[in-house]
């Protein structure tokens, strides 16, 4: 699976807000690529835990 060209620039500003410039650039399009696909795993894992218990995504966090 590859993640569109929008998804990769738009992970990229973020990486630079996060960890700087010279280490977001350091990232190749395959390593972007790889860490957007891991980002948007956790992102559904996350999401189906809640489905699955509603209960968890009402408390209130802290």
């Amino acid at each position: 699976m590859e993640l569109s060209e929008k998804a990769k620039t738009d992970l990229k500003k973020v990486l630079i807000k996060e960890v700087g410039e010279e280490k977001a650039n350091a990232f190749s399009e395959d390593e972007l690529n790889k860490l957007g696909l891991l980002f948007l795993n956790i992102l559904a894992e996350g999401l189906k835990m809640k489905v699955a218990n509603p209960e968890l995504s009402t408390q209130v966090r802290r």
